[in-house]
């Protein structure tokens, strides 16, 4: 026989193909799916985060210079800010009744001097506030 034969022979006898993606090309596509969604939602939760966080900065920062508080004064009422509005995560933001938001705005305002107490009161507490529907 000749070579040219053997060859044409050995050829015929080739394995079939095996699968198109191994386990470990699905595994990476896998994590792929995964992890897209994983990481978009990691960051709308980062941009909420700097949202929030640039809101109450902002706020203190008007507070500091109309009702004149101290360093101190604006690290608590920092503090109440985010004890009170929760943080940025959605999931996570509290609804509050006419009257934890009074008890809100007082212990805010007792962080102040006492004009400035007032004042702060004044320019928050609405009289109609107490006759709102608490919220859903």
């Amino acid at each position: 026989m000749s070579r040219a034969g053997k060859q044409r022979r050995n050829g015929s006898r080739q394995k079939p193909a095996g699968p198109i993606l191994t386990r470990r090309d699905r595994l990476g596509i896998g994590l792929i799916f995964l992890a897209v969604p994983l990481l978009l939602g990691a960051g709308v939760a980062i941009e909420l985060h700097f949202r929030h966080e640039a809101r109450i900065r902002r706020t203190l920062a008007g507070w500091r210079a109309r009702y004149h508080l101290t360093d101190i004064q604006e690290r608590l009422a920092r503090e109440e800010e985010e004890r009170f509005h929760g943080t940025a995560i959605l999931l996570e933001r509290p609804h509050h009744t006419p009257e934890e938001t009074l008890a809100h705005e007082t212990a805010i305002s007792r962080l102040m001097n006492p004009e400035d107490g007032e004042r702060f009161l004044a320019d928050h507490h609405r009289t109609d506030r107490t006759s709102d529907p608490p919220h859903p």
